[in-house]
């Protein structure tokens, strides 16, 4: 019987570590996953680049800005009067100055997404190698 209170703690032990890992199988697809959209996303950014005119990701929200900027501008200035102190394409120059804005986003976004990326694959090398029981403590104190 006292040898059952041993082998009762290497349960725990052991099923802390088959928690661990079964936690870590279901978190390395959804990575995975997230790596492959990053993918997608980049390349989408950057054919967006390439190709001013035909800009699937970019133009939507240049819409919207315009869009919302002009409801913004008849909510607050319904009659027109400080609209009306200022220059009469007011509202052109801003939706100009916010298209410069949404020119230069992409090469900021391609950035952010290859953060992402580096992150998300140093994540997954160290998921799998607790998964696998290799010691982490090297690999994360020398990156």
């Amino acid at each position: 019987m006292p040898n059952d209170k041993d082998n009762n703690s290497g349960h725990v032990q052991n099923g802390a570590e088959r928690m661990l890992t079964n936690f870590i199988l279901l978190t390395l697809p959804w990575l995975a996953l997230q790596l492959e959209t990053l993918a997608i996303f980049k390349k989408g950014i950057e054919k967006d680049k390439e190709d001013k005119n035909d800009s699937i990701y970019i133009k939507p929200i240049q819409h919207l800005v315009e869009r919302e900027l002009h409801a913004v501008m008849m909510i607050l200035d319904p009659q027109r009067k400080l609209r009306n102190l200022f220059d009469a394409d007011l509202e052109k120059k801003l939706v100009d100055e916010f298209i410069e804005i949404f020119e230069k986003l992409p090469s900021g976004l391609v950035n952010l997404i290859e953060v992402q990326e580096i992150i998300l694959n140093r994540t997954v090398d160290i998921l799998k190698k607790l998964k696998n029981g290799k010691n982490t403590k090297s690999y994360t104190s020398t990156q």
